[in-house]
Formats: C-alpha cells, structure tokens, sequence
C-alpha cells in the first residue's frame, strides 16, 4: 500500500527548530573532546616509550604497565568513534524522505539524541554524524552534520540533504 502524505512546512519553525538542536553542542564537545583526548593518549605512549628504552629494567616495567593502561584508553575511544560511524552509515542507508518517524526507529534504532517540540510537530534524531529532521511525522531531510548551518532556509537544507 503506498501513502501519499502532503505537508505544508513552516520554514521559520524548521530554523529555529534546528537552531534550538545546534545550540546544544554537547554532542559535537563531546566528540571532539575524545579526539583530543586520544591525541594526548597517543603523545603519552611516545613518551613513556622513550623513557621506557631509558629505564633500569624495574622502572621499565611499571612503565610498559602504564603503557598497557594507555593502549586500553585508546581502544575503548576508537571502538567510540567506529559505533558512531556505523550509527552515521546506518541510518543513511535505511532511512529516506518520506518516512514516518515510525520507519525510522522500526529500521534505524533509536537515536543517540532526540529534540523535539509540540507546538510545530518538528522533531530532529541524530544518528551519529548525521541528523534526520522530521516534520508532522515524516522525514524531510537528512543532513551532515558538519555541512549544517543554523541559518538555512529549508530551501536550502533540503539542497544539503544527503539524500
């Protein structure tokens, strides 16, 4: 059975809608907060490796242990940043325009993040590195998050959607 559904979007909404999403950057801080901190990981091990070679055989030893603590950090942060890319490749091959709010959770899961208002059925789902805006129950665009801009006319989200 194929459902046509028409819906009259308010571009003002849809703006401050995602405005209100971009404002909250605890997403984003927080990625780029594990970057940085892998990248102090990673100087961390270079160092204790040079002062490891330097080392009586005792003090090399707690140090290759330190290291081993490091080595774990390091995993744990990149399987993070593989699960939100898997999330982000997900969602952009199960989800397209037109579905219902309930396609996307019955095929993509649920969202990392969710925002949502009453007042003008908007509602904006991140899937790691991307977010799926809805608007009245259906998919209008899925944007990049870092192609986003909180200024763009729906005209132009819609020229930005991924899909």
């Amino acid at each position: 059975m194929i459902t046509t559904v028409k819906a009259t979007v308010d571009s003002r909404n849809i703006i401050e809608r995602l405005m209100q999403i971009k404002s909250d950057d605890s997403l984003r801080n927080r990625v780029l907060k594990q970057q940085e901190d892998l990248k102090d990981l990673r100087n961390q091990i270079v160092q204790l490796q040079e002062r490891i070679n330097k080392a009586s055989p005792e003090k090399a030893f707690a140090m290759r242990e330190q290291r081993a603590e490091i080595f774990q950090e390091i995993d744990e942060l990149d399987a993070y940043r593989f699960q939100i890319r898997a999330i982000t490749n997900s969602a952009v091959t199960k989800i397209d325009i037109g579905m219902t709010g309930q396609d996307v959770l019955k095929y993509a899961g649920a969202p990392r993040a969710k925002s949502e208002t009453t007042f003008d059925k908007m509602v904006a789902w991140n899937y790691g590195d991307v977010w799926v805006i809805g608007r009245d129950n259906i998919v209008i665009a899925i944007v990049n998050s870092k192609d986003f801009l909180i200024d763009d006319s729906e005209r132009e989200m819609k020229k930005k959607s991924i899909k």
